[in-house]
């Protein structure tokens, strides 16, 4: 009963089956009555956050995916802040369309059923695909064409809570075993000690919108400091 408990509220949280005899569910027993099960909760070491800075910095047609479970209001408006601040265009997966306003300039579209032909090419265009939360499955990668098992084309950061997922399909260029405020605040360190060396954009620059990214001579992204909420 203790492992059943700790399993469906640890990495990817879930019921979980129990089976037990049948003359067991009829009989009773005395037993002790224990605290709640403290759950251990995953985060980024440094060196993952200082990396993952470095691939959107480096990145040209970057694109963020999100799903998964135990999204909230805040990790919600933190992204929201990240993708305006970063550049980044974001997409959701198989139903996680309310992970991210629908009506923000940075949002991609839905990746799941019948994706946009449009948005799909963007997925396979991508050269730094970072996936929070998403397990990539099929629905989410269209039959695993978008995002190609076992090494995909495009740089994959993967971040997901149970670490059994990681490297389970794909072999990403950087897997982050990490919950998502454990991620926002390691990200929040990390832009502490790297922001002063961001570059400034360049005067002129052309904003982001969904649809277009300069071609050529992309501006330097800051770091990631706008998951600090």
């Amino acid at each position: 009963m203790s492992r059943a408990f700790h399993r469906a509220r640890s990495g990817r949280p879930g019921p979980v089956v129990l089976g037990l005899p049948e003359d067991v569910l009829a009989g009773l027993s005395d037993v002790p009555v224990v605290p709640k099960s403290a759950i251990a909760v995953v985060a980024p070491s440094g060196a993952d956050m200082a990396r993952l800075g470095e691939l959107i910095a480096r990145a040209e047609r970057p694109l963020v995916i999100l799903g998964g479970p135990g999204w909230s209001a805040e990790a919600k408006a933190a992204l929201e802040a990240a993708a305006t601040s970063l550049d980044l265009p974001v997409g959701v997966a198989f139903r996680c369309q309310d992970y991210f306003d629908n009506r923000h300039p940075a949002y991609a579209g839905h990746i799941g059923i019948s994706v946009d032909p449009a948005l799909a090419r963007r997925v396979k265009d991508a050269d730094l695909v970072i996936a929070i939360g998403a397990r990539l499955g099929e629905m989410t990668t269209s039959d695993y064409s978008l995002v190609a098992p076992p090494v995909p084309r495009q740089t994959l950061v993967h971040v997901h809570p149970d670490g059994d997922e990681l490297g389970r399909v794909y072999r990403a260029s950087l897997p982050i075993c990490a919950v998502d405020r454990r991620l926002r605040r390691g990200a929040r360190r990390h832009a502490r000690t790297r922001s002063a060396r961001a570059p400034p954009a360049p005067p002129g620059a052309r904003p982001f919108t969904p649809t277009t990214r300069p071609s050529s001579s992309p501006s330097p992204r800051p770091a990631p400091s706008a998951w600090r909420r």
